[in-house]
């Protein structure tokens, strides 16, 4: 009987050591914070060079307005891009130099002529027919300034003045009778200012430079 009670507990004893033993190998190894035996994180995939788009190119979809245009940023009317203060300015000088090269070459050719009425001096004139010849050069001069545009904007082109085949040219002419009509029948009713006269608008009241009416509340 003792010889019995000897060999059940030696087989107990082996027992509780082989699973103390198995339950220490099958667990897995944790570092310990700080002791430096940590594993070192897997490295992080290289992302693949973002290319920039060639100069030119249209933005890609689903960019932000302004995105592959000048360095003004955003779109302008039409979807053009949105031109920075000093290129609206190079591209107003420019502008400005080119119908001044016009209005030069054609008052040369009507030297000697200069006062006589435009509708005699040019061809399908509509509007603004007992001018002189050179005030009517001036004032097509000053609707360029007015819109920001040269004179192709309403001709279509040069030596091609009395051509009445863009609508822009046709859209001027109701213009200058809209203003016209806006001064004598409309303003002409307030009463004169210290000039003397009443109050009188122009195409520059509304455009400020632009090809539309301005629609800011402050002029810019």
């Amino acid at each position: 009987m003792a010889y019995c009670r000897a060999l059940v507990a030696t087989l107990l004893v082996a027992g509780t050591l082989s699973c103390a033993s198995n339950t220490s190998s099958a667990s897995p190894t944790t570092p310990t914070p700080g002791s430096g035996d940590a594993a070192a994180p897997a490295p992080r995939p290289t992302p693949p060079p973002v290319m920039a788009p060639p100069q030119g190119a249209p933005p890609p979809q689903g960019a932000p307005p302004g995105a592959g245009g000048p360095p003004g940023g955003g779109r302008g009317p039409g979807g053009r891009p949105q031109l920075t203060p000093e290129q609206v300015a190079a591209r107003r000088d420019s502008i400005t130099a080119m119908r001044a090269g016009v209005v030069a070459s054609l008052m040369s050719r009507i030297a000697g002529n200069e006062n006589r009425r435009a509708g005699d001096e040019f061809t399908n004139v509509l509007l603004m027919k007992d001018t002189t010849a050179a005030n009517f050069l001036k004032q097509m001069d000053y609707y360029g300034r007015s819109l920001s545009v040269g004179c192709q904007f309403c001709h279509a082109g040069e030596g091609k003045w009395d051509d009445d085949s863009k609508p822009e040219k046709k859209t001027a002419r109701t213009m200058i009778e809209l203003v016209n009509l806006i001064n004598t029948q409309g303003l002409s009713k307030l009463p004169a200012g210290r000039s003397g006269q009443t109050p009188r608008i122009s195409c520059i009241t509304c455009h400020r430079g632009r090809t539309g009416p301005g629609t800011a509340l402050l002029p810019q």
